[in-house]
């Protein structure tokens, strides 16, 4: 079984609205955005909600996860720490990247590339124009999720992606890239942060973590992306009833897309539309 076929349909349909976003804030090569995807799937599964709590955790893997942030406890003070959510992601978050002592829990980890801080939830305001500082709980509805992931990497790409790494990734910018293996690698960085160490494919292929797990997704996103292998129209009639439908039942996505109401039954286009919406479509 793949990896696309084994998700729920409310993970498919976040499939899609990720895609709608990213569509919408101008990322749209589809390696970058099979990148993000592959990338995404490793972060959250493709569900937006909080962070989950650590109650049921075992304390040796909550100290390998948080490290000099839970050093201090001893065993019997963590076991009872970790049974508050508020209290421990309070303790874990708090004091840093914007957040009060007291706002770990507030701005714990969310959204479907899990941004966490006060700080970040800031930015994805400021770029979104959502208030997700006195609303941090919006971050939990996949469009508001979706809207901030786009920008959260439009934003890193902008800011970080510099001549090195452009030589390293083979890519002048976020919608240069030709090749999957390096969009995912670059995506995986940006997501990390530009200031790390460049990753490489013979890295990610001898990896057992979370870069390979997306590496290994990323083809299956990129078809996805592209469309399915075989479209039911069998002319051009049938073709441009679909893409009539499109324009009239998601007219802004057929603006995204540049999706006229007549033209090719075969191209990329209407692979792309029919990919999205094919699942709802009736004919006439």
């Amino acid at each position: 079984m793949s990896y696309i076929t084994s998700l729920s349909t409310e993970q498919l349909n976040n499939i899609k609205t990720i895609i709608k976003s990213l569509t919408k804030w101008k990322i749209t090569n589809p390696c970058t955005q099979a990148g993000i995807l592959a990338i995404i799937s490793k972060e959250s599964s493709f569900f937006c909600g909080f962070e989950k709590g650590y109650g049921n955790t075992s304390n040796s893997r909550i100290r390998s996860i948080f490290g000099s942030r839970v050093r201090k406890l001893s065993e019997s003070q963590l076991s009872l720490i970790k049974k508050s959510n508020v209290a421990f992601f309070n303790l874990v978050y708090g004091g840093r990247y914007g957040n009060e002592e007291d706002e770990g829990y507030k701005y714990r980890g969310a959204g479907f590339n899990q941004i966490t801080f006060k700080g970040n939830y800031k930015a994805a305001a400021e770029r979104t124009g959502i208030d997700l500082i006195g609303h941090p709980e919006l971050i939990e509805q996949p469009s508001v999720a979706a809207d901030a992931a786009s920008t959260y990497f439009l934003d890193k790409f902008k800011a970080g992606f510099s001549s090195r790494h452009q030589a390293h990734y083979k890519s002048t910018g976020i919608n240069d890239f030709k090749d999957l293996t390096n969009a995912t690698l670059a995506v995986y960085h940006a997501n990390a942060g530009f200031g790390k160490p460049m990753y490489s494919a013979s890295k990610a292929n001898e990896s057992t973590g979370g870069l390979k797990k997306a590496i290994d997704r990323a083809p299956e996103f990129l078809e996805f992306i592209n469309g399915k292998k075989e479209l039911p129209f069998k002319s051009k009639i049938e073709g441009d009833a679909f893409r009539n439908w499109i324009n009239d039942v998601h007219s802004e996505y057929a603006r995204e897309i540049d999706l006229d109401r007549s033209g090719s039954y075969t191209n990329k286009y209407i692979l792309r539309a029919w990919n999205m919406f094919g699942d709802s479509y009736t004919p006439a």
